[in-house]
């Protein structure tokens, strides 16, 4: 790989990106560097990035567009920092443009769903098992992505304003994340466990007091998945989906929503509105299945021999017996 690429890789670690970030972006950049050979970025043309982004995938198979946009967002993305760092004169990844994307359905844990988890996790023999709930716990009441979570130190949690303050989210940006009192209880009574541990400690940390990792978190999500049997993926970020659908479903505002996931605009909340409306025509579809099948076929057979129907100015009659009362 190119000086130049190893600096921006530098770059996004000094910027605290996740570590996935880090990682599929080192990948995207050594694919590069294999292309074409290692060449110096600033000689590298818009074709011949354009050429990189689509190139098949290493099984021969044609990239997805997903696949496809997320190379074209490394590239602008890394060549946009070389030219501020005047590392290239111009920025050839800048024309580049991405392809439309079928939208996905968010994966989300039903509320029958996130209740078991919990509890096969706070049933589990282990001796980490209250700290494991308050993982489970805090990603699925507060809505954090687990890079956000595994930075958590315990000065953050302030009881009284019912917050973790200064908690750094994506971009890069500080916030503060509100909490509700059923976390703060089990962070408090989670805390309490750990023996008197100091401030400047990590919430969420193995037994030895080191803090516990991205790739950690998500292995106890992967083991209690196969504990659980289920077949689909179990991963962290699943809680946040969690989060915003069970919201939207209690009757929150989609601005509300938003602003609990810490998006910049509403465009991003869309999708959990369009899973609750999948919901609700599931409802409404269940609902339909009570309407007696024979009712339907009546009217329609009675439709085919109707009478012509008589004019009249009579106003209809309640719908109750002569003598009831009304």
């Amino acid at each position: 790989m190119h000086p130049a690429f190893e600096d921006y890789l530098g770059h996004l670690r000094l910027s605290q990106k996740s570590p996935l970030t880090i990682r599929r972006y080192g990948d995207v950049l050594t694919e590069l560097a294999e292309f074409t050979d290692s060449a110096a970025p600033d000689t590298l043309a818009t074709s011949v990035l354009l050429r990189f982004a689509g190139a098949p995938r290493a099984d021969g198979r044609a990239r997805a567009p997903a696949g496809l946009n997320l190379r074209i967002a490394v590239l602008k993305a890394a060549f946009r920092y070389l030219l501020d760092e005047r590392l290239v004169p111009t920025n050839t990844a800048a024309r580049l443009v991405g392809v439309p994307e079928p939208r996905r359905v968010p994966k989300y844990l039903t509320t029958a769903e996130v209740s078991r988890l919990v509890l096969h996790v706070a049933r589990r023999r282990s001796i980490n098992r209250v700290r494991d709930v308050a993982i489970v716990i805090t990603l699925w009441q507060t809505a954090l992505r687990v890079s956000e979570l595994a930075r958590l130190n315990w000065a953050q949690l302030e009881q009284e304003r019912k917050v973790l303050c200064d908690v750094l989210v994506k971009r890069g940006h500080v916030l503060d994340v509100p909490l509700n009192d059923e976390t703060i209880a089990l962070l408090a009574s989670y805390r309490v466990r750990r023996d008197a541990v100091g401030d400047d400690a990590p919430i969420f940390a193995r037994r030895d007091g080191w803090r516990l990792s991205v790739r950690a978190i998500e292995a106890l999500f992967e083991t209690w998945r196969a504990e659980l049997g289920w077949t689909r993926a179990l991963h962290p970020h699943v809680l946040r989906h969690t989060h915003a659908t069970g919201a939207l479903a209690l009757g929150t505002d989609i601005a509300t929503v938003a602003d609990l996931l810490r998006h910049n605009g509403l465009r991003s909340v869309t999708v959990y509105a369009a899973v609750q409306d999948q919901a609700r025509r599931a409802a409404l579809a269940k609902l339909g299945g009570l309407v007696p099948r024979g009712i339907l076929q009546t009217v329609a057979a009675n439709d085919t021999h109707a009478e012509p129907t008589e004019k009249t100015t009579c106003v209809e009659l309640p719908f109750y017996e002569p003598g009831e009362a009304a």
